[in-house]
C-alpha cells in the first residue's frame, strides 16, 4: 500500500484534520543504523496523527501507514516531481493550512511565493504553517538561506 501522496494540484483540500507530524531531516548527520532507527520510531509515532509531512531528504513509504506528503530537500534527486509531484503546494484543512515551499536550492521559487500570497489571501485559510527545508537566518546554525532570501519570503507574509 502506498501512503506517499503525489501532489498534482497546488491547492489541496484535506478536510477535517486535527493534527499532523512534521519529521525533520536527519540526512545531513549521516544515515547510519542509529539515525535510521530514530527516523523509523518517529514515523511509527506519527501514525497517531492525521497525516505526515517529511521535511526533505528522507523518503519512507509504509512504516507510518498514514498519508505522507514530501517537502523537497537539498539531497533529493532531479526526479522529485516524477515521484512526488509539485514542489510548492498548500494543504488546506478545516482548522489549519500547511503551505509547502521549495527552497532546497537556497532560494524560494517565485511560483512558491506567489502561491503563498494567494493562499494567505483566502478567507478559509487560518492557522497557517509555512514549511520549507533550508532554515531562515538564525543564531544556532550557519546553514540557512540568506537575509535577502528571507526578505523575499517576509514581503509575502507580512
Amino acid at each position: 500500500m502506498n501512503f506517499i501522496q503525489k501532489v498534482t494540484a497546488p491547492i489541496l483540500p484535506i478536510g477535517d484534520v486535527s493534527s499532523f507530524s512534521l519529521i525533520g531531516d536527519p540526512g545531513c548527520e549521516g544515515l547510519g543504523t542509529t539515525m535510521m532507527r530514530v527516523y523509523v520510531n518517529a514515523l511509527e509515532l506519527a501514525s497517531r496523527d492525521d497525516f505526515i509531512l517529511i521535511a526533505g531528504d528522507e523518503i519512507t513509504n509504509s512504516v507510518a501507514g498514514k498519508d505522507t506528503y514530501i517537502l523537497r530537500g537539498n539531497h533529493d534527486t532531479g526526479v522529485y516531481t516524477e515521484y512526488f509531484g509539485l514542489q510548492n503546494y498548500a494543504l488546506i484543512g478545516d482548522s489549519f493550512t500547511v503551505v509547502v515551499l521549495d527552497n532546497a536550492m537556497r532560494t524560494f521559487e517565485a511560483e512558491g511565493l506567489e502561491l503563498l500570497g494567494r493562499v494567505l489571501a483566502m478567507e478559509e485559510c487560518r492557522n497557517v504553517v509555512i514549511a520549507f527545508h533550508i532554515p531562515l537566518p538564525n543564531h544556532f546554525i550557519r546553514n540557512s538561506v540568506s537575509e535577502a532570501e528571507f526578505e523575499r519570503l517576509r514581503a509575502v507574509y507580512a
